[in-house]
């Protein structure tokens, strides 16, 4: 997984970016998404991480495993932030979000009754 660290934490990712401050991963989506679930490992006793959904208060985790977030939706442009909490840090293994479709790339009932109705009329006059 990505490593998401305390300043000091004692391993290769603890000064990733040279600063050696705190660790902070921010994802921004180019289109809406909904965020399924992320898994996170290596927490240990002390150890915690908070998870952040634009618009929304903070989610802290203090265990590894997964952790379902049902759907939650983000439009594009809408950030997700994961960030170290407390004691070593964790390593973020993997999430999951989908798509949303726009409005555009789904036909209204209307529009494609329309075409059927124009298709059915222009097989109809050859016919005759």
């Amino acid at each position: 997984g990505f490593g998401i660290n305390a300043p000091g934490a004692g391993d290769d990712t603890d000064n990733i970016d040279g600063d050696n401050g705190d660790e902070i991963l921010t994802i921004i989506f180019d289109r809406g998404i909904t965020f399924e679930f992320f898994e996170v490992s290596a927490l240990g006793t002390d150890d915690g991480g908070l998870f952040e959904l634009f618009g929304q208060a903070p989610m802290a985790f203090l265990d590894s495993g997964r952790y379902n977030i049902g759907g939650a939706f983000l439009a594009a442009g809408d950030p997700v932030t994961f960030s170290h909490n407390t004691g070593n840090g964790f390593s973020l293994d993997t999430f999951l979000v989908a798509e949303v479709p726009t409005s555009s790339s789904i036909p209204e009932p209307a529009s494609a009754s329309l075409v059927f109705l124009t298709s059915a009329a222009l097989a109809m006059r050859r016919r005759r």
